[in-house]
């Protein structure tokens, strides 16, 4: 599964029918299924009740997520939705009103382990019997949205959770719905750690958090203790919402956490940039090819710096 292959069926669809994807679209599912608050994003027209998208940083500061142009989505997202309309498309899957009852079949026959066409299918418990019943998930995500739905097509439950903010943990909300729908017994979640180790790095500085992420991984099942790829994420968004200083910092944080890490490498590599610090970026993206030479990402970076030399 990539984004880049449902861009390209978008672009197929097109070429066949010789209509635009976005009226494919509502011929082909929105309009059957009754879906009125479904469609594409596009700058016009101006969307009545539109939600805006935030970034929660790893602090627990919210800023405003950075305007995209989901054009470039078309096929792979770049949609729009509400979860009464999701209710209408989990319901028209149960009859021919979208699709065929062969077609239905083979949208939810797993060919690889625990994937479809791009979404997870599984089994879950029924009737106390292991992997009895059949389930398929899919998680989606942009600038400031994420998004989760689940069903459950043996018993016809069905789950959506549609959020203006990003990062959430939806796999977490998810399996949390779920579980108490099967019947198993859930806790609420224990509050996490993460936000206060940020909030301690980014005061007190990289020494005193990395203390404190030590004394945290020592103790067994503490919730949200961040992983490599976890900071990795969070220096990300800082960087993206033009936080380049903090989302330094939490580079050099990870590195001294996981200095074999290229990606963490990369990403100092990629904050350098954005501060103008060519030489510091350089360096980075050299520490990253040396853990990984296969890396496109730091080879096309690296190659980019050099040539602006």
């Amino acid at each position: 599964y990539c984004n880049s292959c449902y861009n390209l069926l978008g672009a197929m669809i097109e070429e066949v029918t010789g209509h635009t994807f976005k009226e494919e679209l509502q011929r082909r599912i929105l309009d059957r299924a009754g879906m009125k608050n479904t469609g594409v994003v596009e700058h016009n027209p101006i969307l009545e009740n539109r939600a805006a998208g935030y970034t929660r940083l790893a602090t627990g500061e919210f800023v405003n997520a950075p305007l995209q142009d989901q054009s470039y989505a078309k096929g792979a997202g770049g949609m729009y939705s509400t979860v009464d309309d999701l209710y209408r498309w989990d319901q028209a899957l149960y009859d021919d009103t979208i699709l065929s009852s062969k077609s239905r079949e083979l949208m939810f026959t797993s060919y690889l382990k625990n994937s479809g066409y791009g979404w997870g299918i599984g089994a879950y418990v029924k009737n106390g019997v292991e992997g009895r019943g059949k389930f398929a998930y899919g998680f989606g995500g942009t600038g400031g949205f994420a998004s989760f739905m689940a069903r459950f097509l043996d018993d016809q439950y069905f789950i959506v959770g549609l959020g203006n903010m990003r990062p959430i943990p939806q796999g977490q909300v998810g399996n949390k719905i779920w579980n108490t729908i099967l019947g198993f017994d859930e806790e609420p979640p224990p509050p996490p750690v993460s936000e206060s180790l940020y909030r301690k790095l980014l005061n007190e500085g990289i020494k005193e958090a990395v203390a404190e992420y030590r004394e945290l991984k020592e103790i067994k099942n503490t919730p949200n203790v961040p992983s490599e790829s976890d900071i990795n994420s969070t220096a990300f968004y800082f960087l993206e919402s033009h936080r380049i200083e903090e989302a330094i910092t939490i580079c050099r944080f990870n590195l001294v956490l996981h200095p074999n890490s290229a990606i963490a490498y990369a990403r100092l590599g990629e904050a350098y940039t954005k501060r103008g610090d060519k030489q510091h970026a350089i360096e980075n993206y050299e520490k990253a090819l040396e853990i990984d030479p296969k890396m496109s990402t730091a080879t096309r970076a690296l190659k980019q710096l050099i040539n602006e030399n």
